[in-house]
């Protein structure tokens, strides 16, 4: 799916939309969508000016919001009234630097919902090279 499938599930616009296509998704089940890292992102020039790497905090939000295209995606249904928010990190670790030129793939599978949230393994790759690996609750409501 392309970007204007994924501003039809996610409320978020540049430069916090940090998806850039969905490769497959399985409604409550499993996402794999892709981030492409380019050099002119706005927050490179402050993280770091010599040496640009993409910042962890902003991976999180990526898998967050991979794993909110899960949760809200309804084929040929209307979503824009709902929002997956980052609802808590059980754990999470990094592997690997992310640097502009890095296509990220990631993914989000389900582990367990209840109520309105939704507990996912979430994986980043870059290539074949695991770069973060976590657990972490997206909560949905309605706007």
């Amino acid at each position: 799916m392309e970007n204007i499938d994924i501003k039809a599930i996610l409320p978020h616009r540049y430069p916090f939309l940090l998806v850039d296509r969905i490769v497959e998704v399985k409604k409550n089940e499993y996402v794999k969508c892709l981030k492409n890292v380019s050099n002119n992102e706005p927050f490179f020039s402050g993280h770091f000016p010599e040496k640009s790497i993409f910042p962890g905090v902003l991976l999180i939000e990526a898998l967050a919001q991979v794993t909110g295209i899960m949760y809200a995606y309804e084929p040929n249904e209307d979503t824009e009234s709902l929002i997956g928010y980052l609802a808590g990190i059980k754990s999470m670790r990094f592997y690997r630097l992310i640097t502009p030129g890095d296509q990220i793939i990631l993914e989000s599978t389900c582990k367990m919902t209840w109520d309105n949230i939704i507990e996912a393994e979430v994986t980043a790759y870059v290539g074949d090279e695991l770069a973060a690996k976590g657990v972490i609750r997206v909560t949905k409501n309605d706007a």
